[in-house]
């Protein structure tokens, strides 16, 4: 009996040694950087030309607190010089001793997006620095980084001011009249043509039993009736390592049919306007990869509409530094399969949005 006592003794004195031992071990706080915000996409694009009278759009990877947004975390000014040391300009910015373009900030897309609109137009045959710092800051109050887990690393991109002489504004002042609804879509009217206020990608079928390069796939888009979507795009993104495999132009002319659904099918690989999916607006020759993967819709002016990823694990961001899925990526369906919004809700999370359908409903919200 009283070996039996001994032998429990030692046994409640290694476990209150292996308890306080793990309680001292530091807390790791690695799980941290996940959440640091970084810019993902910004329109225009880094190098781009542009018309005086432009607009920039930044979109984050996480939420960003509004009160955080202001003209030293989000400047737009002047580049004079060819060369940019980065760190010094983001010093005079947030010195105050270097003169930034005055203008208008809004946030939308549920604060993961801001805009930037100049109070008058830009300088033609200018080029202009778009910069964004650490002073912005996530509603968990954690700094902007471009390089999460390393030292402060701004964002930076360039952009030029077109100086065609033929271009002609009614004013002194870019016009105001580019929108946002619910969703935060930007709506421009420059080019005269009636765009969609909101375009979600609805569904997709990306994995056909059988031959799936033969009429088989569609990617379906829900969006505004009526609504001109000339030039958009949607592009498949490689899951393995977030490059670019396919590309599917819009051809100009495209509306969104009255119920609000443009279908866009796979045509057969020998003959290029038949197709196996009924009803469809559109047709291409297009075979998204099985999952995990993304496919991104891009509008007429290549900014970010919406995206779509499916299966896990993907990268937060493509090669071409756009968001491959929003919140968490959708589920992967098998062969047979779509993957389908509810009642083609976008609440900025892919999980939630996206279940399985069995079978797949093109043409039908």
């Amino acid at each position: 009996m009283k070996i039996r006592m001994y032998n429990w003794s030692i046994i409640f004195c290694l476990k209150t040694i292996f308890i306080i031992s793990c309680a001292a071990l530091p807390v790791r706080h690695d799980s941290l950087l996940g959440y640091q915000p970084m810019v993902i996409s910004i329109n225009p694009s880094d190098g781009e030309t542009v018309s005086p009278d432009v607009n920039i759009k930044v979109s984050f990877s996480q939420e960003i607190d509004p009160s955080s947004i202001n003209s030293k975390t989000f400047a737009i000014v002047k580049i004079t010089d060819g060369s940019v040391e980065v760190n010094k300009l983001a010093a005079d910015i947030a010195k105050a001793n270097i003169d930034v373009v005055d203008g208008k900030y809004e946030m939308f897309n549920d604060n993961t997006s801001a805009l930037f609109t100049p109070a008058k137009f830009l300088e033609k045959g200018q080029m202009y620095g778009v910069l964004l710092n650490s002073g912005v800051m996530s509603v968990d109050r954690l700094p902007l980084n471009q390089a999460p887990g390393e030292t402060a690393v701004p964002f930076f991109s360039i952009f030029y001011v077109s100086q065609d002489d033929n271009i002609v504004f009614d004013n002194e002042s870019p016009s105001h009249s580019s929108n946002q609804d619910s969703q935060g879509s930007v709506n421009r009217e420059s080019d005269n043509k009636k765009r969609p206020s909101w375009l979600v990608i609805n569904e997709l079928l990306y994995d056909a039993v059988g031959n799936e390069t033969d009429g088989n796939l569609f990617i379906e888009l829900a969006g505004e009736p009526g609504a001109d979507i000339s030039g958009y795009s949607v592009v498949f993104i490689n899951g393995a390592d977030g490059r670019i495999t396919e590309t599917v132009h819009i051809p100009e002319g495209s509306k969104i049919p009255d119920d609000g659904i443009f279908l866009i099918a796979d045509s057969r690989t020998n003959a290029k306007g038949e197709t196996n999916i009924p009803g469809a607006d559109m047709l291409d020759n297009f075979d998204p990869q099985n999952g995990p993967d993304c496919a991104q819709l891009f509008d007429d002016h290549n900014a970010l509409f919406d995206v779509v990823g499916y299966g896990e694990p993907l990268p937060l961001t493509a090669q071409n530094n756009f968001l491959c899925y929003e919140g968490t990526p959708a589920p992967d369906a098998s062969a047979g399969k779509s993957i389908s919004r509810i009642d083609s809700t976008d609440t900025n999370n892919n999980a939630a949005d996206f279940i399985i359908l069995d079978p797949p409903t093109p043409g039908f919200r």
